[in-house]
């Protein structure tokens, strides 16, 4: 089977464009949702960051670092070092 069109540097650049400005959330929230992602540990971030914006939180690094860094997950998607990277 082929492998579905996807664009990791696209995925992580809307994610970091979210975690730096949360009006970019709203621009894109009717139009993608968390499975659209190719990558998992994108689409777990998409989660997370979801979670805590919908519930009226701001996200940003640092917030998101606190809300999941007991989550075995946050590990899997490359911790602290990649949330950096965003």
């Amino acid at each position: 089977m082929d492998e579905l069109p996807h664009n990791l540097a696209a995925e992580a650049g809307l994610i970091g464009a979210v975690m730096f400005d949360n009006n970019v959330f709203e621009r894109v929230r009717n139009l993608l949702s968390a499975e659209d992602f190719f990558a998992g540990e994108h689409y777990h971030l998409w989660t997370w960051i979801s979670e805590l914006i919908n519930d009226g939180s701001a996200v940003d690094g640092t917030i998101l670092r606190e809300r999941v860094l007991g989550n075995e997950i946050f590990q899997y998607v490359g911790g602290v070092d990649y949330l950096g990277q965003l």
